[in-house]
């Protein structure tokens, strides 16, 4: 959103000055627009306020804030706070719960915008996440993109791992899967990605790099 209001702010700005928009209409999409702003501000030095603490408090190298698709069977479109703890684990903070996660039991992470991953095969998908089972979950994922089309310009994390069963626990996902959604509010996300426990785990999915090498 805060680049909507950057938007409605600069083009009132330039229509009211150029005498094409009433002033009694502009007046109050700039209020709208430095309103959104200031909002957008405030919640983002907020979450760095509540990230920078709940670091101290839990002894964490890096948290940050994503919308969690699906995961643990929690509920989803959810807020919550992502971390990379001391102890070879990551940590999941749900309004319900927290989960935590040895990475030795991941089998890798991917990176991708949304609108990528809905032209990549299941095939390349559980090559990119280092995928053993073949379990038809990928098809579950492109729909909840393709029914949230701003999640198509948005930077998608999945976790692929290691599964206990191949049954299924979940009617739309299955257990073993976590997609989070990169929040415009996480700070340093290249951070986590380049930690010596994450580098070896996830791939960041370039799509210039994938043509040259097709």
């Amino acid at each position: 959103m805060y680049i909507v209001y950057i938007i409605i702010l600069i083009t009132s700005l330039f229509l009211t000055f150029y005498g094409n928009l009433s002033p009694w209409l502009g007046l109050p999409l700039l209020l709208f627009a430095v309103g959104g702003i200031a909002l957008d501000l405030k919640n983002y030095f907020k979450t760095n306020v509540n990230c920078n603490q709940l670091r101290k408090d839990k002894k964490l190298k890096w948290i940050g804030k994503f919308s969690l698709v699906e995961g643990f069977n929690l509920v989803p479109n959810q807020n919550v706070l992502f971390g990379l703890t001391r102890r070879d684990s990551l940590l999941l903070i749900s309004a319900q719960q927290e989960n935590q996660i040895e990475i030795q039991n991941i089998e890798g992470m991917l990176e991708i915008k949304g609108k990528d991953l809905l032209k990549l095969s299941d095939d390349r998908l559980r090559l990119f996440l280092n995928r053993e089972s073949t379990a038809p979950v990928f098809g579950n994922i492109r729909n909840l993109i393709q029914d949230a089309s701003n999640l198509k310009n948005q930077k998608v994390i999945i976790i692929s791992l290691k599964p206990r069963t191949e049954e299924f626990h979940n009617k739309r996902m299955n257990n073993d899967l976590i997609i989070l959604i990169l929040a415009f509010d996480c700070v340093n996300f290249q951070k986590f990605t380049q930690s010596p426990e994450i580098r070896n785990k996830i791939y960041i999915y370039n799509k210039k790099i994938e043509k040259r090498n097709d």
